[in-house]
């Protein structure tokens, strides 16, 4: 019986080194079909380019003396061009730098003159004000006739001296009659 499974392992020993020269010949035979390939591929491409194969495998891009000097100018010429444009790039920042600046002070200026104009207007508001002392049967709509000449600041009047019903105004009560502009 010993013999039996000796000579099974010799058996499996066998298949399985056949197993690996089978794998082993196969990858040789794909590497040989890709290299083929790839010279197909070389020749097609010397084909259509008119080259031979070895001037694709040997070009070594030399260059000649007046290429170099070529070269060399061009890349100079490049630089400057470069330089320039730098130089114009940091004078435009700077303009626009100092634009800003300007920008700003007169922005503050404006800024300033419309506060100061905000309180010139309100100061005049108060100042042409006037006070009305509501007299028994009176209605906001002949107030508003007698000192604007028109019904239509009725609300207008209403929500400025917070009447929150303007239909009904209690007679002594002081009502504000400020100018037309400051209902508008």
């Amino acid at each position: 019986m010993a013999t039996t499974v000796d000579t099974q392992l010799q058996e499996t020993d066998e298949i399985s080194n056949r197993s690996i020269k089978h794998k082993q010949t196969g990858n040789s035979v794909f590497k040989f079909i890709i290299t083929l390939l790839i010279v197909g591929v070389a020749i097609a491409i010397a084909s259509v380019y008119g080259d031979t194969i070895v001037e694709i495998f040997t070009n070594d891009d030399v260059y000649s003396p007046n290429q170099v000097e070529l070269i060399q100018h061009q890349t100079q010429q490049i630089a400057a061009s470069l330089k320039e444009q730098r130089q114009a790039i940091h004078s435009l920042e700077i303009r626009m730098v100092d634009q800003r600046i300007v920008n700003e002070d007169r922005f503050a200026e404006l800024e300033a003159k419309i506060t100061k104009l905000e309180a010139d207007i309100n100061q005049l508001h108060v100042a042409n004000q006037q006070t009305h002392v509501v007299k028994r049967g009176e209605t906001l709509w002949r107030i508003s006739m007698k000192y604007y000449g028109s019904g239509q600041y009725i609300q207008a009047l209403a929500k400025y001296n917070n009447i929150i019903n303007p239909r009904h105004i209690v007679s002594g009560s002081k009502i504000v009659i400020p100018p037309v502009m400051a209902l508008q």
